[in-house]
C-alpha cells in the first residue's frame, strides 16, 4: 500500500500501480501502470496530511510516485481521465523517497535522493533544486512529515525527517532567517528512531517510534523542545496514553477500553517502507 488520495487507495503489485475506488457493492480496481505511458513504481508520497486541516482539492489534482530507476512520476486526474508524466530526477542523483507533496508549499514536492540529500521539484517550472545540507547530516530514505501554519500564504513551516543514524532532523523555514537545519537527536542514548515521523499536531507535537518499541513524542513545551516517552499498549490493554488540548507540562492519562485489542503489546519497530532501504 503506497497511498490514499482523493478517496482512492493505491497499491503496488510486483511494480504495477493499482488504484481502488469504492463502488456500490465492491471495490473497483484500475491498473494505472497499464495506462498509456504507464510506469512501474516502488513507493509513493507520505500519507499524513496536517491534522485539523482539510486537504485542498483542486482541478488537475495529482499524486507522485517513485519508479524503480529512481525517477519521480506524476499521475494526474482530470475529466479526460488519467495521465502519467515523467518528472525525471535531479542531475546526478536518483530519488529514494518523497518527503512531502504540496503540504508545505503548493506545487512543490520535496524528496530525498539515494545519495541521502534533500531536493525539491517544482510542478510548474519542472525544475529541480538541491537544498543546502551539512556533510555530516546523512538523511534516511524514509518518508517525512510537513507542518505549516493554516494561512495558505505563509512561508513558515518545517519538514521533519530521520537521519541515517536514527535521529530526528528538522528543516525549518522562517520569514526572518529563511531555511535552517535543526537536529533534535533521539529520545535516549541507546534509542534510535526507526519509523518515518508523523503525524505532527499543531506544529509542535510529533509522534515517532523508537528502537525500544515505545512511542515517543517530540514536544514544544513552554518554548523548548523535549522528549516524552509515551510507552506502548500493555499486556492487559487497560489504558492508552493520550495528548489532550489541556496538556500542561505532562501527559494526561485517560482510562478507557483500548481499541488495540488485537495489537502486539509493543509498537512495531519496522518502517512499512523498509524496502526503500534495499535500493
Amino acid at each position: 500500500m503506497v497511498g490514499i488520495f482523493n478517496g482512492s487507495l493505491f497499491l503496488v503489485d510486483e511494480g504495477s500501480l493499482l488504484m481502488g475506488k469504492g463502488g456500490d457493492s465492491e471495490m473497483e480496481w484500475i491498473n494505472c501502470t497499464a495506462l498509456k505511458k504507464g510506469h512501474r513504481v516502488i513507493a509513493g508520497r507520505p500519507w499524513d496530511s496536517i491534522p485539523g486541516q482539510a486537504p485542498r482539492a483542486k482541478t488537475g489534482d495529482s499524486v507522485f510516485f517513485i519508479s524503480r530507476s529512481g525517477r519521480l512520476l506524476q499521475l494526474s486526474a482530470s475529466l479526460k481521465g488519467f495521465k502519467w508524466k515523467d518528472c525525471k530526477n535531479p542531475p546526478g542523483a536518483r530519488i529514494a523517497s518523497i518527503v512531502d507533496q504540496e503540504i508545505f508549499r503548493e506545487n512543490i514536492v520535496f524528496t530525498v535522493g539515494r545519495n541521502r540529500r534533500l531536493y525539491q521539484y517544482n510542478k510548474i517550472t519542472d525544475l529541480w533544486h538541491e537544498h543546502h545540507q551539512s556533510q555530516h547530516l546523512v538523511l534516511s530514505r524514509s518518508l517525512g512529515t510537513a507542518t505549516r501554519p493554516a494561512a495558505e500564504l505563509s512561508l513558515r513551516g518545517s519538514l521533519f525527517m530521520l537521519s541515517e543514524e536514527g535521529k530526528l532532523a528538522e528543516y525549518k523555514r522562517s520569514t526572518a532567517d529563511g531555511w535552517n537545519w535543526i537536529e533534535h537527536g533521539s529520545p535516549g542514548i541507546n534509542v534510535k528512531l526507526v519509523r518515518a515521523p508523523g503525524p505532527c499536531f499543531e506544529g509542535s507535537q510529533l509522534f515517532l517510534v523508537g528502537s525500544d518499541g515505545n512511542v515517543h513524542l517530540r514536544l514544544m513545551d513552554q518554548g523548548e523542545w523535549r522528549w516524552v516517552n509515551c510507552g506502548f499498549p500493555n499486556d492487559e490493554y487497560e489504558s492508552v496514553v493520550e495528548v489532550t488540548d489541556e496538556f500542561q507540562g505532562g501527559l494526561q492519562r485517560e482510562e478507557k477500553n483500548s481499541p488495540f485489542e488485537h495489537c502486539h503489546p509493543r509498537s512495531h519497530q519496522l518502517d512499512p517502507y523498509r524496502f526503500l532501504e534495499m535500493l
